[in-house]
């Protein structure tokens, strides 16, 4: 997979932000679809109203849906959905920031019943790759990821994840450590099999899309919260296919909430650890960390670190980052 910004120093592993394949689903408020695509085609993006549907974005175009999970309490109304074309690598994200500030202008906002989902190609992932990947991600869960994340979706009626993004399903864990184990074959995410979509990892996006899904993300139309997810999500593929998280860092469910989260920047590529870690991260994974980081600090009630770096500038914006409530 040929990497788009790569810093090394000759030593160690580096850890890099890749042109791999993202999609992405806004969920919002606040506005209309009509309105929505009038404000993309005021900057030059083409966001097609095509009411309910799964089909992929026409090439180069956006879409906007229906979603009737999605409510506006303020009048009852149904919300809508923005669902990106195939985005990869700094350009990828460019757009998508410049989607998303375009959108927020024009009103639309988020509430409670909105979500994020971001698909990451994995069409080339072997089932051992695949396994490893879903076996991390629960790794993910148990060293607080979702502690980055709102309220809104840590739900203790649902272990701390929420209904439309459970955590991974026992079976599809057992299938995964027996893949690992040698004791089951599998080819590809496919023969990972899960009950239903509604989870945090959504195996079930392979079949239709050749993606996984990263469906834990509350609603969000800001540019550097869901940049910093994206980053995330990628480099969870990117590390499961090149066997990094598998010898970065420990599993370790013990310590506290800020070393566990740490430990999980470590294990992903999103913080430089020489010694078990990646000792060269990109800047643009190095940013993502410290921004989710930043973010766990701010919901656990913490003294909030700052950002050093801002995105905005390592894509070449004009604007700065702030840490949004």
């Amino acid at each position: 997979m040929p990497t788009t910004t790569n810093e090394t120093n000759g030593t160690g592993r580096a850890a890099t932000f890749t042109s791999r394949t993202i999609g992405v689903e806004v969920e919002f408020v606040g506005t209309t679809r009509a309105v929505v695509s009038r404000a993309l085609a005021a900057v030059g993006i083409v966001a097609n109203d095509e009411g309910y549907n799964h089909r992929v974005p026409t090439a180069g175009a956006w879409k906007l849906v229906t979603d009737g999970s999605v409510r506006d309490s303020r009048n009852g109304s149904f919300g809508g959905e923005l669902v990106s074309p195939v985005l990869s690598g700094l350009d990828g994200l460019r757009t998508l920031r410049l989607v998303l500030r375009t959108i927020a202008a024009a009103g639309a906002t988020v509430n409670a019943t909105c979500g994020l989902h971001v698909h990451v190609g994995a069409s080339d992932l072997s089932g051992v790759e695949a396994a490893r990947l879903v076996l991390e991600w629960e790794a993910a869960e148990d060293l607080g990821v979702r502690g980055a994340l709102a309220p809104s979706r840590r739900d203790p009626a649902f272990d701390g994840a929420c209904y439309y993004a459970k955590r991974t399903d026992p079976m599809t864990i057992a299938i995964a450590k027996a893949v690992l184990a040698g004791t089951r074959t599998a080819s590809s995410v496919a023969d990972l099999t899960a009950p239903d979509r509604y989870r945090g990892l959504n195996v079930h996006a392979f079949g239709r899309y050749g993606t996984v899904e990263f469906r834990s993300h509350q609603g969000s139309v800001d540019a550097d919260k869901v940049a910093a997810w994206v980053v995330l999500a990628v480099r969870l593929v990117e590390a499961a296919k090149d066997g990094g998280i598998r010898r970065s860092g420990r599993r370790a469910s013990r310590g506290s909430a800020e070393g566990r989260f740490l430990n999980l920047l470590v294990r992903v590529g999103l913080r430089a650890y020489a010694r078990d870690g990646y000792a060269v991260v990109d800047p643009i994974l190095s940013w993502a960390g410290a921004y989710l980081n930043a973010r766990r600090a701010h919901f656990a009630g913490e003294a909030v670190p700052a950002v050093r770096r801002s995105i905005a500038r390592l894509l070449g914006d004009a604007e700065t980052v702030a840490i949004a409530a």
